[in-house]
Formats: C-alpha cells, structure tokens, sequence
C-alpha cells in the first residue's frame, strides 16, 4: 500500500500495508510503549481499540476517585497537584486530558494522560489513550515547562489517517 493511500475499510493499517482479519475472529486493539531515547527517565504507552460500549470519561472518573479516595490514596494525592485537566480537541476528536505532577524521593514526577472516549463499532474512532510517564531511571524533565512543551509538541502531532 502506498503509506499516503487510505487504507480500505475493515483492515488494519501498517505504515506501508494492512491486515484484513476477519471482525467477527480478531478485535482491533492496538499496544504500544516505548521509552523516550531524547529524554531518559521518559514512557510513552499509546494504545487504541474499537469499542463496543463507551466507558465512563477520563475527567469524571478522575473526579470519583478523587472523592471516595482510600485513606492510602488519599495520602497519595495531597502529594500530588493536577497541572491541567479538560477537554482537548486533537485531529478533529474531542478528547480528555488529565496532566498530573507528583514528588517521589525529591524528584518531580509526571503522569500524563490524553483520552478518547471512542465511537462504537466505529474502526475510525476508536477509544484511543496516550500516556506518558517519568520512571525512576534517568533524569526526566528538568521542569513543568519543559514537561508540558514536550507533551504538547507531541499531542499537536497525532494525525488521523
């Protein structure tokens, strides 16, 4: 397949090809983690599938945690501040965006999370989620900004085919 070509419906793309399996054997799911080689200490988790009900949304999830929060949660979340949280609009899809910083043994910790809620049985809307985290290895991001640029850049750069 060419890679600026569509790829036609009921397959799967690849960067230069598709799957055809048969919907009824296979689920669409796509899982993807890697770590960031230009910053170390840094994941991404990138994982897509198509639904066949909606799950409740990434914000009002947060917020029902956050309120009937164990007393170790609870502990957990006094430690850490929401940096921004809301609704995002990404290539066309209205997603969710929960950017969250914690401290751990003196160093600043980040939990990124972009949502889309997904359209049923739809293969071209699928719930779609994009994370990113900092792991203990490695120095991370040296501040928020520079957090939130690199997560921004990388949002801003999601493309629909």
């Amino acid at each position: 397949r060419n890679p600026a070509e569509r790829p036609p419906n009921n397959t799967f793309a690849l960067e230069a090809g598709y799957m055809n399996l048969q919907i009824n054997k296979f689920d669409e799911k796509v899982s993807i983690g890697l770590p960031v080689s230009s910053i170390p200490g840094i994941h991404l988790t990138f994982d897509t599938q198509v639904i066949g009900k909606p799950e409740p949304g990434l914000l009002s999830r947060f917020e029902e945690r956050s309120a009937g929060a164990l007393p170790l949660l609870k502990n957990l979340l006094t430690r850490s501040s929401v940096i921004r949280k809301g609704k995002r609009n990404v290539a066309g899809l209205n997603f969710e965006e929960l950017l969250i910083k914690s401290k751990a043994e003196g160093k600043n910790v980040y939990a990124f999370r972009l949502e889309f809620p997904g359209t049923p049985e739809l293969s071209l809307e699928p719930y779609t989620v994009l994370e990113l985290s900092t792991v203990d290895s490695g120095p991370g991001f040296e501040s928020d900004e520079q957090a939130i640029k690199f997560w921004d850049e990388l949002v801003e750069s999601l493309k629909r085919i």
